[in-house]
């Protein structure tokens, strides 16, 4: 069912009711009019208020939701990162007993010695082991010495008292430290000293921070405060539901518990990978050498390429070829139209005749006494304008080209089925005489004829035509070498520089412009007469003429394409493209120059001391060094300096030759031996200088970018997008085939009848532009509304919904993982460090030894006795 359209009238008329003076209200109606608008109005300002207060209060209620797993996952976050500090400790504790297992146990020999009493003598009885020395021992904040202080206690010494004296003598605060055994078990202040310590084991107590906010209790201490009977005991092995930190350290004997909870589950599955060691390759120096390319870059492109010059420069060329054209009244052939289109909007055969006849010499060429403005009044017209065309040899038999339908061309009169296509196999390539007795081609001779006879006739007065010849035909190798035209990309096909060129002076001195505008005409209308651009069999026609532009100092490469494809509908395309010929001309570009030598050193130094301290930074690290060349630091660094090279090269090789004064006087060509000149390949080239501008600033600003990986920050950030890109290019390649067909079904349907479906191509580019929400269906709901309805639907729900819904959930968990699995927070820059990193170490040696007058010892450490 189609959706019924919205009168606009009505809203103009309501908004124009509302807006109107009290005044204006002349009758009864007319207040009851205003009224009951006013009143719709009010109503729907109310619900629209209800409405967004309804809004308001489900957004409230999300960001209520967010904010208490923002900090449920703070809370998580704190748990593991304390759970790291805990495991690092323990493996110290265990590395410093595989080293020292020979003084452990010595000292564990000696404890009875040292800790105990003498053992009774043989001859006393029921003598009690009394406990005169514990040993206390306490590790410092920050610090990883251990310091052991042997106190003297007596039956009546509580651990209150011990623990004061203990703090007291470390000069520590009572409230923040306890007292614990050697089984980790918290001592009470309460409890005598010679009590808290079982049979057998060692008198040494530990002087910790107390930890407040521990709500869990370990299973070790689960069995210290256990009762001592059998019932109690078993009370200690079972487990009860405990946090997470618990867990952890418990992984072995937990696994039912640790099926409970999925994510902590999983995540101890992740294996470590290596800790990072990129902060020893980044130096100082080349996040200096990046920044000062990248500022070079924008110098150079900021220099050569002025805000807004280039712009209005295509502009004015743009306007011009797109004004429509009045036809001279008296002509024969202005039955069907009163004008002649813009070039843009030539659809037809004779479209393009009147263009080439009226259009051409009014946007070139006018009359003395017209004083409107056309493309010479802020140009100068320079060299040629070049016509050229591409035409098919005529097919024989008539159905040669279209075997499947042989029965039904030989059954209609005069039918005729020639290539869609152009290339060198099928294209026409004789000249003049040559030509007769090919069909479409029988007037070649008398062209042939005609123009020999007016350069003959008219050689005093023609200052207008060129050395071309519209009845020879020229190869594309001979059109190349000689007049510089390469191949032409149109909509439908690409075309080589071969074909039949006619060429007319671009500037025709003005006593004689009349006359020789008349020239242009007559040949024009002469070639139209003798059917020179068949409708048959002409594929492509080809407008090329270049000018310069004195105020920008800039030249403008012009090229006009019309294809006329076998459907009889013209296809008008056009490329404008601003370039200089010479680019060592002004003392600007000379200082450009300069600076592009400087920049090749610093291509150099990337290719040589950056790529070489890579390559040692992948070899420490047990990788192969050529692997530094396909990461991206690799790939971005070869860029440059290819970009770098290449610019230069481009520059010496295609923008070094003729200076402006010498190209201007070259392409006047007084003599009319040269010909016409195409500029259009080196505009090409020129654009493509700055397009490697682009690339080199990108490149460098990706390079700052793994640079600043020194802050921990932006090198979580780093991990938490490479991870992302893994996982969504398989997330891409999953998505491809549903975005394909999507492109197949919109071709299928609006292929024919939508000029944005009519290839595959444009049909790929709309269908992301949908996605995008960037394209506008009005045409398609024209067309079918349910149909343009459940496309757009479905197209948002598997493509644009799922897609955005995927890579969210992808980066969310790429954020946690690589938040959870990071080794450590990382040690703070101190004052001390950004010192010795940003400065070298001999540099600071020459400074310690300049202010002390000797070597420091750390100096000595670092660079030997």
């Amino acid at each position: 069912m189609a959706v019924a359209p919205i009168d606009e009238d009505d809203d103009e008329n309501v908004l124009k009711l509302l807006d109107a003076p009290a005044s204006s209200i002349q009758d009864l109606e007319t207040a009851k009019a205003r009224i009951g608008a006013l009143l719709e109005d009010q109503q729907r300002k109310t619900d629209y208020q209800s409405r967004l207060e309804k809004k308001l209060l489900t957004l409230d209620t999300a960001l209520s939701q967010q904010r208490d797993e923002v900090e449920s996952l703070q809370r998580t976050l704190e748990l593991e990162k304390r759970k790291d500090n805990a495991d690092e400790e323990s493996r110290r504790t265990e590395r410093l007993q595989k080293t020292r297992k020979q003084e452990e146990r010595i000292r564990n020999d000696l404890s009875d010695v040292l800790y105990r009493k003498l053992p009774p003598r043989p001859g006393k009885k029921n003598q009690v082991f009394e406990l005169d020395t514990v040993l206390i021992s306490f590790i410092r904040p920050n610090d990883n010495i251990r310091y052991n202080l042997p106190f003297r206690v007596d039956k009546e010494t509580t651990l209150k008292q011990l623990r004061d004296d203990a703090c007291k003598y470390w000069d520590v605060s009572t409230e923040d430290f306890i007292l614990k055994t050697m089984g980790n078990s918290k001592c009470q202040n309460e409890i005598l000293v010679n009590q808290c310590f079982k049979q057998g084991e060692i008198a040494q107590l530990r002087l910790e921070f107390k930890n407040k906010e521990q709500t869990s209790v370990t299973e070790a201490e689960y069995k210290a405060i256990a009762p001592r009977n059998n019932r109690g005991r078993g009370r200690s092995n079972k487990k009860a539901d405990m946090g997470v930190d618990t867990v952890l350290k418990f992984a072995d004997k937990y696994a039912s518990s640790l099926k409970k909870m999925g994510g902590v589950y999983f995540l101890l599955k992740l294996r470590d990978s290596k800790p990072s060691e990129h902060c020893n390759k980044i130096k100082p120096r080349d996040i200096f050498i990046y920044a000062f390319l990248a500022v070079l870059t924008v110098f150079i492109y900021s220099a050569q390429n002025p805000s807004g010059e280039k712009y209005w420069l295509l502009q004015g060329a743009s306007s011009v070829i797109g004004v429509s054209v009045p036809k001279p009244s008296s002509d024969a052939n202005a039955v069907t139209s009163t004008s002649v289109p813009a070039f843009t909007e030539i659809k037809t055969y004779d479209d393009v005749w009147d263009w080439l006849e009226y259009s051409l010499p009014h946007v070139l060429w006018r009359n003395g006494t017209s004083t409107d403005q056309h493309i010479a009044t802020y140009n100068m017209l320079v060299g040629y304008v070049n016509i050229r065309h591409k035409i098919l040899k005529e097919p024989s038999p008539a159905h040669a080209h279209c075997d499947r339908f042989k029965g039904t061309i030989e059954s209609l009169t005069g039918a005729v089925c020639s290539q869609m296509y152009i290339d060198k196999e099928n294209e026409q390539v004789c000249s003049g005489r040559e030509c007769q007795g090919t069909g479409n081609s029988e007037g070649y001779a008398g062209i042939e004829g005609n123009w020999k006879g007016k350069r003959l006739s008219q050689k005093d007065t023609d200052f207008i035509r060129g050395p071309a010849n519209p009845y020879a035909f020229v190869s594309a190798e001979d059109n190349s070498k000689k007049h510089g035209i390469g191949k032409v990309h149109g909509h439908l096909q690409v075309y080589d520089a071969g074909g039949y060129s006619v060429e007319y002076k671009a500037a025709v001195p003005e006593l004689v412009q009349a006359e020789n505008v008349e020239f242009y005409k007559q040949d024009m209308d002469y070639l139209r007469r003798k059917n020179w651009i068949n409708k048959l069999y002409t594929r492509a026609v080809f407008i090329s003429m270049s000018f310069y532009n004195y105020h920008y100092d800039m030249w403008v490469a012009l090229d006009l394409t019309l294809e006329l494809p076998p459907s009889g509908l013209v296809v008008p395309s056009y490329e404008i493209r601003p370039f200089i010929p010479n680019l060592f001309e002004t003392s600007t570009e000379y200082a450009i120059t300069y600076i592009l030598f400087f920049r090749l050193i610093i291509a150099g130094y990337i290719v040589v001391v950056v790529g070489l301290n890579e390559m040692s930074h992948k070899t420490k690290n047990q990788k192969a060094g050529y692997q530094y060349y396909i990461s991206p630091n690799g790939i971005c660094d070869v860029v440059i300096s290819v970009c770098i090279i290449a610019s230069i090269v481009t520059r010496f090789a295609r923008f070094s030759n003729k200076r402006t004064s010498e190209e201007i006087l070259m392409l006047t060509d007084v003599d009319k031996s040269y010909g016409y000149k195409s500029y259009s390949d080196l505009a090409r080239d020129y654009e493509w200088l700055f397009i490697m501008e682009g690339i080199i600033f990108s490149a460098a600003m990706f390079r700052m970018v793994t640079l600043f990986r020194i802050n921990r920050t932006v090198y979580l950030l780093w991990h938490t997008l490479g991870k992302t890109m893994k996982q969504g290019l398989y997330l891409c390649l999953l998505f491809v085939p549903t975005f394909w067909f999507f492109t197949m079904c919109g071709h299928s349907i609006w292929g024919s009848k939508l000029e944005n479906f009519r290839t595959l191509s444009r049909s790929f580019i709309t269908v992301f532009h949908m996605t995008r929400g960037s394209f506008n269906i009005a045409d398609l709901v024209s067309m079918d509304t349910v149909m343009a309805v459940g496309y757009y639907l479905l197209l948002y729900i598997f493509v644009t919904f799922l897609l955005v819904t995927g890579f969210a959930t992808v980066f969310i968990e790429a954020y946690y993982v690589v938040h959870l699995t990071s080794f450590s927070s990382g040690e703070a820059f101190s004052a001390e460090r950004w010192k010795n990193w940003f400065i070298h170490p001999a540099l600071l040696s020459c400074f310690h030894y300049a202010m002390t007058g000797s070597v420091s010892s750390s100096d000595k450490e670092q660079f030997g006795e």
